[in-house]
């Protein structure tokens, strides 16, 4: 009666964990990039939203679906820059031209907005 023990290899899983999760990089060496080059990218992934939707009631304005999957792809950006921004303790979302409470009302817009389209026409 001694203990079952399974010995797996999930190697692969944790590659593709780490690819879907970082940079894109390579899984031999996993680089964070750095609070400045973090919040570059952020302020140019907030010009591109606000180019798109420059407050968040334009967002119900747009006029097809071309214009809300392109409203969807860059609010992901935005939302991944900003959870990676999240881990660094100098992080404050307010200096980056956008404020918390305005950052959660287009996620509230990009959240049913994806709902929607995922429903399709048909509902």
């Amino acid at each position: 009666h001694g203990n079952v023990m399974c010995y797996r290899n999930l190697k692969p899983q944790a590659d593709e964990a780490f690819t879907l999760f970082s940079n894109k990089k390579p899984t031999e060496h996993i680089e964070v990039p750095g609070l400045d080059g973090l919040t570059e990218d952020f302020t140019k992934a907030l010009e591109a939203l606000k180019a798109i939707t420059p407050d968040v009631q334009s967002v119900d304005d747009l006029p097809d679906e071309g214009m809300q999957a392109g409203f969807i792809k860059q609010f992901r950006i935005l939302m991944r820059l900003k959870n990676q921004l999240e881990t660094f303790s100098d992080f404050d979302i307010e200096t980056l031209g956008i404020s918390e409470q305005e950052f959660v009302d287009y996620a509230s817009k990009y959240s049913d907005l994806a709902r929607d389209l995922k429903k399709g026409p048909a509902g």
